[in-house]
């Protein structure tokens, strides 16, 4: 049963207690027992008490102090959720798990270790401890659960143990103090958001031990920058370094064969990337809006480049496309305003729509419609009216290439498309 705002002060839980002529041992504290006594300010525990239940603390805001007993081996999820005022607690060694959001929101909290006895660590156990600069992990944690850290924001650095292997999703994610982190070689994979939003970190290590880097994992990464992926990386995920906008050079290993969507879109700083010769796709905004990016080769090893890759890339001035890519999809260099030289290959059989519109190369062309050797790309300037004869040796009609053109009676198309 909960007692909301009936326990105020200190509160002293027996070990034992009568009833009816007989005595009891106090070994539980039920689910939310304390919920919202927002003006308790410490509890007394006795050793008798083997259980709290989830939430028994749950948003006690006035909560300053607790003594777990050594009898507790389980910290249940919610325990001391919202203990905006807890600024210090002791885990003892006979705890071997900690509930999910256990201590979030305790935004009081500065520092905690936890015991070696701890084997299990659940999701969210310190998010939006706000005040949390220190915290130390044994090496019997085997993972950084998710959002486990979230909004940590005063949170400077941290040591993962070499025991952890993995790096849940948001694990560090809105932790903008946190300047510089070393996971261990027993790490196999960073997590989707890891470490999104960590404004403040500049350098990271990616041990040979990752092979997965998870969507969104670096995104908002806003003072990175440079970083080295290495070879034993196999998957990058969607956006993983998006909005880096310090990020100037990147390497990326043979063993990355796809660049996922987003993957270094609003990258403004980026200057120079390689891509291995394994690429074989590059995925929707791969790279939109890396404005300081002048030149990319694309290896012969591409086959698909997705929609708005190089979109807004507007220092770009010249790109080759190679003969393995058969399709141009819409927006790929739109707004790439210092493009002058393109060429594209005789393998491409079908082109989107806006591929080359707002271009140097596109502004530089006469109104009327657009040709590129045997594409035509659309029309500029005037809609075009009545009827249209499309030139001979044309063989492919771009995308949208008559798009909005309401007026036009009859077209006429050559053989050769």
């Amino acid at each position: 049963q909960s007692y909301s705002n009936e326990y105020t002060g200190e509160v002293l839980i027996p070990e034992k207690v009568a009833y009816n002529g007989d005595t009891y041992s106090v070994t539980s504290i039920g689910e939310g027992a304390f919920y919202g006594c927002s003006s308790l300010m410490n509890i007394n525990i006795p050793n008798s008490v083997t259980n709290i239940g989830e939430g028994a603390f749950f948003d006690c805001s006035g909560l300053t102090s607790i003594i777990i007993p050594n009898s507790i081996t389980n910290i249940k999820s919610c325990t001391f959720y919202g203990c905006s005022s807890l600024a210090n607690v002791n885990i003892p060694s006979s705890v071997t798990s900690i509930g999910e959001s256990a201590f979030s929101s305790c935004s009081s909290l500065t520092n905690i270790t936890i015991p070696n006895s701890v084997t299990s660590i659940g999701d969210g156990v310190f998010q939006d401890c706000k005040n949390l600069t220190n915290i130390i992990l044994p090496n019997s944690v085997t993972s950084i659960g998710n959002y486990m850290f979230r909004n940590c924001s005063r949170l400077t650095n941290i040591d993962i143990p070499s025991t952890v292997k993995s790096i849940g999703w948001g694990a560090f994610s809105d932790c903008s103090s946190l300047t510089s982190i070393t996971l261990p070689n027993s790490v196999t994979s960073i997590g989707g958001g890891a470490f999104a939003h960590c404004s403040s970190l500049t350098n990271i290590n990616i041990p040979n031990s990752v092979t997965n880097v998870g969507k969104n994992a670096f995104s908002y990464c806003s003072n990175l920058t440079n970083i080295t992926i290495p070879s034993s990386v196999t998957s990058i995920g969607e956006g993983a370094f998006s909005d880096c906008t310090s990020l100037t050079s990147i390497t990326l290993p043979n063993s990355v064969t796809n660049i996922e969507s987003y993957t270094f879109a609003y990258c403004s700083s980026l200057t120079n990337i390689i891509l291995p010769n394994c690429v074989t796709n590059i995925g929707k905004e791969a790279f939109s809006y890396c404005t300081n990016l002048t030149s990319i080769n694309i290896p012969n090893s591409v086959m698909n480049i997705g929609e708005g890759a190089f979109q807004y890339c507007s220092n770009i001035t010249n790109i080759t496309i190679p003969n393995s890519v058969t399709s141009i999809e819409d927006y790929i260099f739109y707004g790439c305003s210092s493009l002058t030289n393109i060429t594209i290959p005789n393998s491409v059989i079908s082109i989107g729509g806006w591929v080359f519109h707002d271009t140097n190369w596109w502004n530089n062309q006469p109104d009327g419609l657009i040709y590129m050797d045997c594409y035509l790309l659309g029309y500029k300037g005037d809609k075009p009216t009545g009827e249209i004869t499309i030139k001979d040796g044309t063989k492919i009609i771009g995308g949208e290439a008559f798009w909005d053109c309401s007026n036009i009676t009859s077209i006429t198309i050559p053989n050769s498309v």
